[in-house]
């Protein structure tokens, strides 16, 4: 799979993040690295989509206080593995820990207290003599870790395997331990297998009617649905609706306005519902491209917003990477599961 996550926070919310949905603070600029949105005084979670070994996380950290920090922690169930903390002191210290027993220290280099950094860690989870290995590596710089630890990274009672991700912005303060643009790899596949490198989401909202508009818009009608789903933030004032199962609408969305130098990594969609009334339902999110492709069906109740959301590190119509010129034809959609 290699690519399994990342967030840019651009939707406005954490309900994607559905170990801990709606927890933490969404903060607009300057609290964000690209884009809208960055996260913090909380910690998200992302259960994952299988169990790891060693994975590859990314986040762009802001510290602007000597008592706050930003974090990466990778869990086995319950059990915290290995926390990668950055802050807490005003030197770009940089700790990790194996659940709460600090195993390695580092500094950023040149560190500016309430600058953004790129940070990333490679974490190896083996009690084996020489196996388990976290390192961390600073905008890019591989060659030079600050953090390069061998020893035992797997806590007790455990497999030993990675099934939960977290991610940490302090809890001290508001917004003075900022992390934004996150991505995690595992080491699977032709691409995305190793170091995230640097990157940031872009979101692109509906802005046209797609090939099918089947669902009924809170006006009443079909008609022009994309605008009833185009919001950032989401709201609830307007909205598409359905109890057909297979009842589907499909959106073009806006154009990426790719830079010269950026190009398209993965792609996600997601799409929130909940019933109206009390019983049984379900949504899915998905994508078009030569084919439609649609994620699990997710159950829904009536007292709570859900998430469908799918991760595509290539297009699934022919396993052949992104372009901008997939994506400007790209279409998104829900359907009634």
């Amino acid at each position: 799979m290699a690519r399994l996550w990342h967030c840019g926070f651009e939707t406005g919310n954490t309900l994607e993040w559905d170990l801990t949905p709606g927890v933490g603070v969404i903060s607009t600029s300057p609290n964000a690295r690209h884009g809208t949105y960055g996260f913090c005084n909380g910690t998200i979670g992302k259960q994952l989509p299988s169990t790891y070994a060693e994975l590859y996380a990314r986040m762009g950290s802001k510290v602007s206080g000597d008592t706050n920090r930003t974090s990466f922690l990778f869990y086995e169930g319950t059990t915290l593995h290995i926390e990668v903390r950055v802050g807490l002191a005003v030197n770009g210290l940089v700790t990790v820990y194996l659940g709460t027993t600090l195993i390695a220290t580092g500094y950023i280099p040149g560190y500016v207290l309430g600058s953004w950094y790129c940070v990333e860690a490679r974490v190896l989870i083996n009690d084996a003599v020489g196996i388990g290995r976290v390192v961390v590596a600073i905008d890019g710089d591989y060659a030079h870790p600050i953090i390069d630890f061998t020893g035992d990274t797997r806590n007790g009672g455990t497999t030993g395997l990675i099934d939960r991700f977290y991610v940490q912005g302090s809890n001290a303060n508001t917004c003075v331990g900022v992390v934004d643009d996150v991505a995690l790899n595992d080491t699977s596949g032709a691409i995305h297998n190793s170091w995230c490198g640097d990157g940031y989401g872009k979101l692109l909202a509906p802005n046209a009617n797609g090939d099918s508009s089947q669902l009924v818009g809170s006006d009443g009608n079909s008609v022009d649905n994309y605008l009833l789903v185009d919001e950032v933030p989401y709201n609830t004032t307007d909205y598409v609706e359905s109890a057909t199962v297979g009842a589907t609408d499909l959106y073009h969305v806006a154009d990426p306005a790719l830079a010269a130098n950026e190009v398209i990594n993965s792609v996600r969609v997601a799409a929130i519902a909940k019933l109206d009334l009390p019983g049984t339902g379900s949504i899915q999110a998905g994508i078009k491209t030569t084919l439609e492709d649609w994620a699990t069906a997710v159950a829904l109740n009536d007292t709570t917003w859900k998430v469908s959301q799918k991760f595509y590190p290539v297009d699934p119509a022919d396993s052949a990477a992104w372009t901008e010129a997939k994506v400007i034809s790209l279409q998104v959609g829900v359907k009634v599961a």
